[in-house]
């Protein structure tokens, strides 16, 4: 049976491959005295905190008094940036008290402005005193009051991060969806304006980034080192067997489509365009009758047929003039990715059979009024009613309307803060199909 990341290898060739069998000349080994995030290390290019032997790359953390530092270790970043594609890392984590390991991404322009305006996507950080638990996280606004980030959390998973293992992130226009050793575990849309600062979707995770591999000790994201303690070698080295780069291509497929919120009207106006008045595309197979009978009277017609059908009217068209402007259609339309391989599996956070209307609302209002981890607005918004019922008295809220309204909300949270503690609000829910501890195998893709 083929492994998931087999289909690439099976004839589709990576546009960028590091093996580390040549040293590191396609990377830059990074001399820095003074990093951010209070870390301890002084990061050198001495070839004992970095180095290449046998094929795999070795950043070693020292405990050693070096330029006014007690530690030294190693970071460098790749001459190689690209945009959208799969990028896999074959790793092994350190194991050590205070070590901060990270497979990472930087814009290789600041077009959106300094750190983190630009973006910052953490493929894999983790700690190496839990050596079964890593994040994933995305980084943007402006520093330092509107700084946002969108975050996993801290995932367990059934296998050990000293262990090889593949990280990968699977990146389109449209989203981000990372694996681990070949399974789809957490993704983050980009089908929207992220933040008030960015106008338009993708933003600003829609430049070239480049890679970052780097172990750091103690910072803001660990608890330090104490003076006792000691790291054994060579378990506490990163190791690093290659970075694999390959094409949006060749892990994609899109088809030009009808934008969710669009107007029925619009869309119809569109599609009346592309059936009647344009001669640069054969669509007459896509100009059904039923389509035509469904947008004579478009606000009567199921949105969802409706939208199917125009959908293959565009897609058609696109694929046939194939430029920059084929799948605007007046802004209706959009180019929606589907990976190859599939995304997450979607869990569900539900509410228990058993859960009281008070305690129900409870949660929603504190969702709703309270947090400001995600945001649930227009989730809040849709159930205002149930809301309100809420607020006077909940036992004479209609319990199936409560129940769904709140499900929706809930779900919603859990979406974008995708963890077991996402889905409890105070005992309410229980998260079904959860795909957390994460299935793995050491030693993967060797």
């Amino acid at each position: 049976m083929l492994r998931e990341f087999d289909l690439l290898s099976t004839g589709i060739e990576p546009i960028y491959v590091e093996d580390f069998n040549n040293g590191l000349d396609d990377w830059y080994v990074e001399v820095v005295p003074n990093p951010h995030n209070n870390e301890l290390q002084y990061y050198t290019d001495q070839s004992k905190n970095i180095d290449t032997e046998n094929g795999h790359l070795t950043i070693t953390p020292l405990k050693e008094n070096y330029g006014g530092k007690q530690y030294t270790s190693g970071r460098m970043h790749s001459k190689f940036a690209w945009k959208y594609g799969r990028v896999e890392v074959r790793a092994k984590l350190p194991n050590g008290y205070g070590l901060w390991p990270a497979i990472w991404m930087m814009p290789r322009d600041s077009v959106y402005g300094g750190w983190p305006q630009s973006g910052e996507i953490d493929i894999m950080e983790a700690r190496g005193q839990n050596l079964n638990e890593f994040a994933s996280t995305i980084h943007y606004g402006i520093c330092c009051d509107n700084h946002y980030w969108e975050s996993s959390g801290d995932l367990p998973t059934q296998c050990s991060n000293d262990q090889y293992h593949v990280y990968t992130l699977d990146w389109t226009p449209t989203e981000l969806v990372y694996r681990y050793d070949g399974k789809a575990y957490y993704s983050q849309s980009l089908d929207r304006v992220i933040s008030w600062m960015y106008s338009a979707p993708g933003q600003p995770f829609d430049q070239y980034f480049y890679m970052i591999l780097n172990v750091a000790v103690g910072g803001d994201y660990l608890d330090n080192p104490k003076p006792s303690t000691t790291w054994n070698y060579p378990d506490a080295e990163m190791l690093v067997d290659y970075v694999k780069v390959y094409s949006l291509e060749d892990i994609s497929t899109y088809q030009c489509a009808v934008k969710d919120d669009a107007n029925v009207n619009d869309v119809c106006g569109n599609v009346d365009w592309a059936c009647n008045s344009q001669n640069s595309a054969d669509v007459s197979a896509q100009c059904t009758s039923e389509l035509t009978s469904c947008c004579s009277s478009p606000n009567t017609c199921d949105q969802e047929s409706l939208f199917s059908m125009a959908s293959a009217v565009y897609s058609s068209y696109d694929v046939q003039v194939n430029d920059a402007s084929s799948c605007d259609f007046s802004g209706t339309a959009e180019r929606k990715y589907v990976l190859i391989d599939g995304g997450v599996p979607e869990a569900q956070c539900l509410i228990k059979d058993n859960a009281a209307a008070s305690d129900i609302c409870g949660s929603m209002e504190w969702a709703c009024y309270s947090q400001n981890y995600a945001d649930v607005s227009s989730e809040c918004n849709a159930g205002s009613d149930v809301l309100s019922c809420c607020g006077s008295y909940p036992d004479s809220c209609n319990y199936d309307r409560l129940r769904s309204a709140a499900e929706t909300v809930f779900q919603s949270y859990y979406n974008q803060l995708p963890s077991s503690s996402s889905c409890d609000f105070g005992g309410v829910c229980y998260l079904d199909n959860s795909l957390t501890p994460l299935e793995c195998t050491d030693g993967y893709g060797g």
